[in-house]
């Protein structure tokens, strides 16, 4: 998985021709008997992920539609509403000297209803009440624009006080200041002074003129994008044939961004000028001037999202670079202080305005009249009405009579309009952010905010309509006394013409044209609302315009397919003069540009066994293989369909086991090391969890096999070309355990195949920015989408250093069922409150994603090497080395994060014992990790910007919790047996006292088994107990009733539970296993707490024990004490003593006739003889050798090096695989070109060139080995021959990656040699920590336990009263006439240090369940992001990416499903019912035919052989266009792949005439077959050795 083409790819690319035809499966037909076609079929029960999954995606894509709908209507009514009422309120503050609004008098405040009113806003006359009104709407539209300011500065101070951050340059602060402040200005002006004076509609039109600055700023950033060129096989350049062609687009869009330029300015120039010269009433404009001033200093505030790195202006270049800045961590600073100038320069503009344009009498009045105009105050309403005489109409003057009354306003309207339009802003904001983060950004913010303006007018014109025919069309609804300024409609043409609003639209298309951006996001899944809007809120009174302006112009700098396939070219020139002038090359000559592949994501999925189970093993390859089937299908479609899918990602799993050699026990001529039957269980079932993902019957690629320093490797080419490379690890020539185990793939992978590439430094860089390691168990279950996932929160967080997701346990029994809902409830509460708070503090090894960068930072991967010296390292460091690793990753300033949309599933104990060990090592291991948090929180505060005082606070809490589990468990139980078994406190506290201290001392000086019987007796007693406790609950709170602490702080439990299982639908039935975990909490929370403290000194694994196989070194040991013991005995017998006597006399084989014993201390035996041999023990010897003698002889007719197998010619034969070991310990093995001509057992004429390759290769390899070396070598690799590993070739590592293993094991890996002294001193420096522990933890909830208790005691005394729930007690007193009635409440009396528990853990829960909360909208987020519908695209190259992928997976995947329903139908027809037979024998052909599937070529045949008119087409909704954009691809595709292939063979021949002698060269071997696995010749003996940054040990190499 190495950054350059692997052989994988070269199959690919060479063999894409032949895929085309091929079936892709290399299919040989095998004999089978026909007599033994019966099957035993296991149930098709789907488990685990795939049991999951089933219905999962069917409700993720439900939520993802309710998503679409939902977002698209809340966006939608948010602008709409938010920009409707800021119209409204503007519409309040208008400085026309009169206005006249029809009133409706449905309200009875006028007794005369038959006659006709109006309200006349006439200054001239009722200044005093006009202004009183409009100081109300005055402050609305302040404090409607001031809230998102707050909310500014709250956001920025939070970042500042808990995160990172930079001060500004001077010059940067400054001009981003001036710009917000213009920004300000102009929107003082727009909203008091400008849009005032116009009606409604105008207005609204008007806001679409916003983008002038925003439009300049498009326009000077734009520079025409030059194609890449990719260079053809003569070295002539050409475009590809599927160019950007925007390159030849500049002008043309430079063009209409002019023209847009000029639409938007003439909303703010042309416009007014038209209503200057205009006659009419609305031309009545004192203050024209204002609109354009406004339009323009408006625009001023959204420069930032218009301008990119593309513009050659200086001037804008240097707006990016500040722009950058801002980004890279000035920006909040910057912002806190602007947020609080902004409100300010608001505040100022808004008062002089109002005083300017007479609004205001008296400028202090709108501070005089604040509270007066919020609350009620008068009106004037008048009556007119015309006199008729003599049938004719008088004027008005003579003849009208006026009725004029004072009506008083509705109370606090205003106040509830702007909460209206602060909630609907801030609304359509969160889920504005909330579309882009996850991808329906188009539908859902993109079209409602576009319609915001249309809608509104829409809306005020239909309203206006209507309270012109009718004044009270809207009584009850809106005060009779508001509405919007309402423009004089004849008809809606003539309005459009003479108004001049036919001019609007083509201010919106111009909005439309500049923000054209919202309509194609490129920002990645989940992206912070930094990468969504530029600045940190948004502008309530202009909502729509605010949030499109705001929206980022760029995105993320994508690569396209013809980039990757340019640099590929690039590369691969590269590589070849780097192959031929290494030697002269320095850091300096290198290539330093970043490549587009560096880029792609490239995830290492490492998995440590040691003694899993056949289903674990399946479970766990079952995921590897679906991995890659998923890689596979993204394969493909990339290479064929010529498109960049976001989440492909480059794969490869390491397994490295652990103790995997065993001592060859029938080996008699000394030591002899074979894999052990866990590594044979693995290569067997490789096979049937393959053909279980494929669903049909498949054979993978036998193993290749190496000898390594550490031991051996396996490595398997699965279907879709990614790879198992499993290590084998013998412990007595590396260290063993998990923690090692990881060392290793982290030295490995991070170490020598990522800092040993030949490419520059910053290349590097970006590589580990972009690799991950994936830690996973040997039994983990999970999907490919779990990955995709976590992967997505790497991307979006840079500073994310390992990410874990949701562990399912699986298995069975009661312990199983209680885990299921302990997991439940630690990721629904506890999890993800540490996610939403601060950092998790353990991703667990069973399914984690770790960034490289992160595990390559100082005092990480270096520290996690530390070998265990002190006691507490022993604890620390490997008792639970995940969680270390965390802790080492946070105090360097990385955060780690819980997703839980990835889902994994892990084998859990099924065991009692084996659930308590496994918790024995977490539990220390847990509270040392954290200690060392909490005792590091001002350094790790001050370096991890996730981590706050607050947080840490939080984990204190916690960790009291923790310490003082067992002692609240414990008080517990004593007052649950006092309520339920009605004894008192003393007698409860006694009964459960001794058993306790019973039990602690049998922890204390007992074995562990003992140990784990007792608490295993004890908690089957507590849960017994617990059911009483259940009874005694509920008897208690009926008597203290519903409001008592007890009562509430089960139903806050209780509810919590039930929330967390209702928002976790998924999960929902984990709830029931609850009951389990209830009548648990003694043995959980209290033994087993115990059973952790008192065995810290044990720092074995505990799980998945098997019996111990003594090593080699063991064996060694022991032979030696045996043969001292022997020569001590013959010594002793020697002797002339009685006890020699004795010992001669004891040594002969005898037996008595009558025998007896006492307890086995001596025997007596009477009437001896001599004991003759058992037949059974003869026999039993007999078979052990006649199997050792076959074993022996099947391994000489295999032959093999160091067998001693000789040819026929007389020459040794070389292994299987025609390869010869050099004499090197683990040296590159060498390989000769043998030509059709020459037989087998001729000697070849190049005999002596053989030599001189021999010379190179020892030139490689350590030289100077002697013949007993070798000897120890040959025994080494004795495993290599084993039958059961399969007929895979037999390789060796290159010289490089040798001495690295080597170096790596000398520095950090050697095994730890036995030292009897030095863990006598270790042990009893761990029985010390043990000991301090123990009375640390006993001395702790002693004392709690005992001043708790006896202040239950004295609670008379020393008490609280609860508030809550108090009884009354009704004394009557005197006569039953007329008695004196006394009511005395009574309190429940609580002891102070309980009542601080109570309040301490509901505390904690309350937290947990609030960051649930804000957790699973942060999941839900997650899964929408990621699911997808089916849907057509905008343009024809959209729907191909868009719709590639979905159409390769249907293709891969249909035919298995059509051949089992033709199978089944023809079955039925030809058959009957069942046809028993003809299944049994279409199995046993189809079994017969089974070969190595080649699932890439198997794919692509099958995509070639799609049409237009097939039912994937059709199902998948693809149109004519895009189905011949795809076949189009699909022949450029196999064109290039030929010329690449034409291109790979004539570097391949040209690199060997260069390196080998020209005689090899001329003997007819430089053929393309001659390459397909790697080396030289059909039959090779020569190996080319592999350049050390080649990933690919199957590839053919270098010499």
């Amino acid at each position: 998985m190495a950054n350059y083409k692997d052989e994988s790819d070269t199959e690919s690319e060479n063999s894409f021709v032949e895929q085309i035809v091929d079936p892709g499966e290399n299919k040989g037909i095998v004999a089978m008997d026909k007599w033994d076609a019966f099957t035993a079929t296991p149930p098709a029960i789907d488990t685990g992920s795939e049991a999951a999954m089933v219905w999962v995606r069917r409700f993720e894509k439900l939520m993802l539609i309710c998503a679409y709908i939902l977002t698209f209507a809340i966006v939608l009514t948010g602008v709409v509403v938010g920009k409707g009422v800021s119209m409204f309120m503007i519409a309040q503050v208008s400085p026309v000297d009169l206005r006249v609004l029809p009133y409706c008098n449905e309200g009875g405040q006028i007794i005369d209803k038959t006659k006709e009113y109006e309200i006349q806003k006439d200054r001239a006359l009722y200044a005093d009440s006009i202004e009183t009104e409009q100081v109300a709407w005055i402050w609305c539209i302040f404090f409607a624009y001031a809230v998102p300011e707050v909310f500014a500065f709250l956001r920025c101070f939070r970042v500042l006080l808990f995160k990172k951050w930079d001060r500004p340059f001077f010059l940067d602060f400054l001009f981003v200041a001036f710009m917000e402040v213009l920004h300000v200005i102009g929107l003082s002006i727009l909203v008091f002074l400008a849009l005032p004076q116009l009606d409604s509609t105008h207005a609204l039109a008007l806001t679409n003129c916003l983008a002038v600055i925003p439009g300049v700023m498009l326009l000077l950033s734009r520079e025409p994008s030059r194609p890449k060129i990719v260079e053809n096989i003569e070295g002539q350049e050409e475009p590809s044939k599927k160019l950007n062609q925007s390159g030849q687009m500049p002008w043309i869009k430079m063009g209409f961004d002019v023209l847009a330029i000029l639409a938007q300015l003439s909303g703010a120039l042309t416009w007014p000028i038209l209503q200057w010269t205009k006659n009419s009433d609305t031309a009545e404009m004192k203050y024209a001037w204002a609109v354009p001033l406004g339009i323009i200093l408006a625009s001023a505030g959204w420069w930032e999202c218009f301008v990119t790195e593309n513009s050659k202006i200086p001037f804008i270049q240097n707006l990016y670079d500040i722009r950058m800045r801002m980004i890279d961590g000035t920006r909040y600073f910057t912002y806190i202080w602007i947020s609080v100038i902004k409100v300010i320069i608001f505040f100022i503009a808004m008062w002089l305005i109002v005083i300017f344009n007479g609004v205001l009498i008296e400028p202090l009045n709108i501070f005089n009249k604040f509270t007066e105009s919020f609350n009620q105050h008068g009106f004037n309403v008048t009556e007119v009405e015309d006199q008729i005489l003599g049938g004719s109409k008088v004027t008005e003057d003579a003849f009208e009579t006026r009725y004029e009354a004072t009506l008083m306003t509705d109370r606090l309207v205003p106040l509830h309009l702007l909460l209206i339009q602060v909630g609907c802003t801030y609304g359509a904001y969160i889920f504005s952010k909330f579309a882009c983060k996850v991808q329906i950004q188009e539908f859902s913010f993109a079209i409602p905010v576009s319609m915001a303006v249309p809608a509104c007018m829409t809306l005020v014109l239909v309203g206006c309509g209507f309270r012109a025919a009718d004044e009270c069309a809207f009584h009850g609804v809106v005060p009779d006394y508001l509405f919007f300024e309402c423009p004089a409609i004849g008809d809606y043409l003539s309005y459009l013409w003479n108004e001049h609003m036919w001019l609007w639209a083509f201010w919106f298309v111009s909005q439309l044209w500049i923000t054209l951006h919202i309509w194609n996001p490129r920002s990645t899944r989940l992206a912070s609302t930094e990468e969504i809007f530029g600045s940190p809120m948004y502008c309530s009174l202009f909502i729509d315009q605010s949030l499109t302006l705001n929206r980022r112009h760029d995105g993320n700098n994508e690569f396209t397919y013809e980039d990757m396939l340019a640099d590929e070219q690039e590369e691969a020139i590269f590589m070849d003069d780097y192959e031929h002038f290494s030697g002269f090359m320095n850091e300096a000559n290198k290539k330093s540009d970043v490549k587009s592949k560096d880029k792609v994501t490239k995830i290492y999925g490492c998995a440590t066994m040691w003694h899993e189970t056949k289903d674990e093993m399946i479970e766990m390859l079952k995921s590897v293989f679906r991995i890659d089937k998923d890689y596979a299908q993204r394969k493909v479609n990339q290479e064929l369909h010529q498109t960049v899918d976001k989440d492909f990602y480059e794969w490869e799993t390491h397994i490295f086991f652990d103790d995997a050699f065993e001592v060859d026990v029938e080996y008699e001529n000394g030591h002899r090391n074979v894999v052990n039957s866990f590594v044979k269980l693995l290569v067997r079932v490789m096979d049937e969890a393959g053909s279980y993902v494929h669903g049909k019957s498949i054979k993978v690629k036998p193993p290749k096999k190496y000898p390594t320093p550490h031991g051996g490797r396996l490595v398997w080419v699965l279907p879709g070309k990614t790879k198992i490379v499993c290590h084998l690890k013998d412990k007595d020539l590396i260290r063993h355990k998990k923690r090692w185990s990881q060392c290793m793939y982290m030295y490995y992978l991070l170490g020598f195949k990522l800092m040993e590439l030949p490419i520059s430094t910053i290349r590097k860089e970006v590589i580990s920015q972009n690799t991950y390691i994936l830690a996973l168990d040997g039994d983990i279950d999970f999907q490919p989408n779990a990955i995709t996932r976590l992967v997505d929160l790497m991307k979006k967080n840079k500073k994310l250093g390992a990410a874990c997701g949701r562990i399912h346990p699986t298995g069975s029994g009661f312990m199983q069922w209680y885990q299921r809902f302990e997991y439940a409830i630690g990721h629904w509460l506890q999890k993800s409150t540490e996610h939403v708070l601060g950092c998790v503090l353990c991703s667990p090894g069973c399914f984690s994603l770790f960034r490289a960068e992160a595990l390559m930072d100082d005092n990480v991967m270096k520290m996690y090497t530390t070998k265990s010296e002190k006691a507490r390292d022993f604890v620390q460091f490997d008792q639970g080395e995940d969680r270390w690793l965390c802790t080492l990753l946070l105090q360097k300033g990385w955060r780690v994060e819980y997703s839980a949309a990835s889902d994994a599933f892990t084998a859990c104990p099924e065991g009692f014992d084996e659930f308590y060990n496994q918790r024995r090592r977490w539990m220390p291991s847990t509270i040392a990790n954290i200690f060392d948090v909490l005792a590091d929180y001002k350094s790790v505060t001050k370096v991890n910007d996730d981590i706050s005082i607050f947080y840490i606070a939080y984990q204190m809490m916690m960790m009291v919790g923790t310490v003082l589990g067992p002692g609240t468990i414990f008080l517990m139980i004593v007052g649950a047996f006092t309520a339920a078994f009605s004894i008192s406190n003393w007698t409860s506290f006694l009964v459960n006292l001794i058993p306790l201290l019973a039990f602690m001392f049998v922890c204390f000086v007992l074995d562990s088994k003992i140990q784990l019987f007792m608490a295993q007796i004890m908690s089957a007693v507590y849960a017994l107990v617990m059911m009483a406790v259940l009874v005694g609950i509920m008897l208690q709170i009926r008597e203290d009733g519903f409001l008592a602490p007890t009562t509430l702080s089960i139903v806050l439990v209780g509810g919590s539970f039930i929330l967390a299982a209702i928002v976790h639908p998924q999960e929902f039935w984990c709830l029931p296993y609850g009951l389990i975990y209830y009548i648990t909490i003694p043995s959980m929370y209290l033994l087993l707490v115990i059973y952790s403290i008192f065995n810290m000194n044990v720092v074995s694994w505990g799980t998945r024990e098997m019996p111990k196989k003594k090593s080699k070194a063991e064996l060694e040991e022991e032979k030696k004490k045996e043969e001292e013991m022997k020569k001590e005995t013959a010594k002793k017998k020697k002797d002339g003593s009685l006890l020699g006597f004795l010992m001669n006399q004891t040594d002969k084989s005898e037996k008595g006739s009558v025998e007896f014993s006492f307890a086995n201390l001596f025997k007596c035996m009477c009437f001896t003889h001599e004991e003759a041999d058992d037949p059974k023990k003869q026999l039993v010897k007999i078979a052990a050798s006649l199997e050792e003698v076959n074993a022996r002889l099947g391994k000489i007719e295999h032959g093999g090096p160091g067998q001693g197998g000789l040819h026929p010619s007389g020459f040794r034969r070389r292994s299987s695989t025609g390869r010869r070991m050099t004499r090197g310990s683990f040296g590159t093995p060498m390989q000769m070109p043998v030509t059709e001509n020459q037989s087998v057992g001729s000697i070849p004429e190049s005999e002596q060139v053989m030599e001189r390759l021999d010379d190179y290769s020892d030139s490689d390899s350590d030289s100077g080995t002697d013949e007993d070396q070798m000897s120890e070598d040959e025994t080494n690799k004795h495993w290599l021959l084993d039958r059961e590993l399969g007929p895979g070739k037999q390789d060796a590592l290159t010289g490089a990656e040798i001495n690295f293993w080597k170096k790596l094991i000398e520095r950090y890996l050697e095994p730890l040699r036995k030292n009897e002294a030095k863990e006598a001193k270790q042990a009893k420096e761990l029985l010390d920590l043990r000991n301090q522990m123990v009375f640390s933890f006993f001395m702790l909830n002693a004392v709690f336990v005992v001043v708790v208790f006896l202040l239950q005691q004295q609670k008379d005394l020393l008490f609280i009263r609860w508030p809550l729930g108090a009884k009354a007690n009704v004394t009557y007193i005197g006569p039953k006439t007329n008695p004196v009635v006394e009511v005395d409440y009574e309190y429940l009396e609580l002891e102070p240090i309980g009542v601080v528990f109570v309040v301490f853990f509901a505390l904690v829960l309350i937290l947990q369940v609030i960051g649930m909360m804000f957790h699973r909208w942060g999941t839900m987020s997650q899964i929408i992001s990621t699911t997808k519908l089916q849907s057509r695209s905008v343009t024809i190259n959209d729907e191909v990416d868009n719709k590639g992928l979905k159409l390769v997976k249907y293709v891969s995947e249909r035919p298995e499903k059509e051949e089992k329903k033709t199978n089944k139908f023809k079955g039925n027809a030809n058959m009957g019912r069942r046809g028993t037979v003809h299944n049994l024998l279409m199995k046993q052909q189809e079994k017969a035919q089974t070969g190595h599937l080649d699932l890439q070529a198997d794919i692509k045949r099958r995509l070639s052989a799609v049409e237009f008119n097939d039912p994937v087409m059709r199902r998948l909704s693809v149109s004519k266009e895009a189905a011949s954009v795809f076949e189009r691809r699909k022949s450029f595709a196999t064109e290039q792949a030929l010329i690449r292939r034409q291109s790979m063979v004539e570097r391949r021949n040209s690199k060997l005439r260069m390196s080998m002698d020209p005689g090899i060269v001329n003997g007819g071997m430089v053929n393309d077959d001659d390459y397909s696995d790697g080396t030289y010749g059909s039959n090779p003996s020569v190996h080319f050795e592999t350049i050390p940054y080649e990933d690919d040990e199957d590839k053919g190499t270098i010499l």
